[in-house]
């Protein structure tokens, strides 16, 4: 066969497969994302990606799975899915409908029972194994360890446990150059300073919410569509926000987030 008949084949039988997934999404409506029905273009870019290896089987077990599309570049769109019942979002793809091509996809595929139990003990052992765990842990054996995958994340989180402290580790299963599974620690880190740390970010975005409430800020932020808010702790629960825009300071508070009250302002 020439290689220009198999280029020809190989169109035609895309473009046949493209022609039967429209027909599929405009005969079984599964191209549900938004309330205003969607052109064909939004349609195929679904099917494309829920009809792939990678994403078939994962679906299949969400009969109530739901897609959304919305051009991104050209010929590649930007697809996502998601399930009402089971309140999860399914993956995400990048699709060409003119090649059928995917790329930057990714499925929250939870492990098998026969995977999950070859990587755990493996995993946990990979951890304890690592020169800066044993150095944090001295005797693994006084510590209480629990290891687990988050599909979410796609690596294992593997937690050292004694008294008050807390330190996680985790992992991800790589391919190696050679194609082989390999496994790689990809953080170490102090639970409580990590918890400490997440605290004070959600104090601070309370405390710009809180200030944004001001009597006053809109006027003094109408015509600056460039500031910049710097938020500061002053004591327990009081925080200063301050505007700035160009260098210079065009609104003032001063909250108070456990209370929810809004302290001082300026001007």
């Amino acid at each position: 066969m020439s290689k220009r008949w198999q280029k020809f084949t190989s169109r035609a039988l895309f473009l046949a497969l493209v022609g039967a997934l429209l027909f599929g999404a405009w005969a079984r409506g599964v191209a549900r994302a938004q309330d205003d029905p969607q052109d064909p273009q939004a349609a195929l870019a679904i099917q494309l990606v829920a009809a792939s290896d990678q994403f078939a089987d994962f679906l299949a077990t969400y009969p109530d799975w739901q897609g959304w599309a919305e051009q991104n570049d050209g010929d590649w769109w930007y697809v996502e899915f998601w399930s009402e019942a089971a309140d999860e979002w399914l993956g995400n793809a990048l699709v060409n409908i003119q090649t059928g091509e995917i790329s930057e996809s990714f499925v929250p595929r939870p492990l098998s029972a026969e995977e999950y139990a070859t990587w755990q003990p493996r995993v946990q052992q990979y951890a304890l194994d690592d020169a800066e765990v044993q150095t944090l842990l001295g005797d693994p054996s006084q510590w209480d360890i629990w290891t687990d995958y988050d599909r979410w994340e796609a690596h294992w989180y593997v937690d050292f446990m004694h008294g008050l402290d807390h330190y996680v580790a985790i992992v991800s299963v790589d391919t190696n150059d050679a194609g082989e599974q390999v496994l790689v620690l990809d953080d170490l880190y102090d639970a409580n300073e990590m918890e400490a740390e997440r605290r004070e970010r959600a104090n601070r975005d309370e405390a710009v919410a809180l200030a944004y409430e001001s009597e006053g800020v809109w006027d003094a932020l109408d015509g600056h569509d460039d500031w910049t808010t710097y938020v500061e702790p002053m004591e327990e629960n009081v925080y200063s926000v301050e505007f700035v825009a160009g260098g210079q300071e065009l609104f003032h508070a001063v909250v108070n987030i456990a209370e929810g009250t809004i302290l001082e302002t300026a001007p």
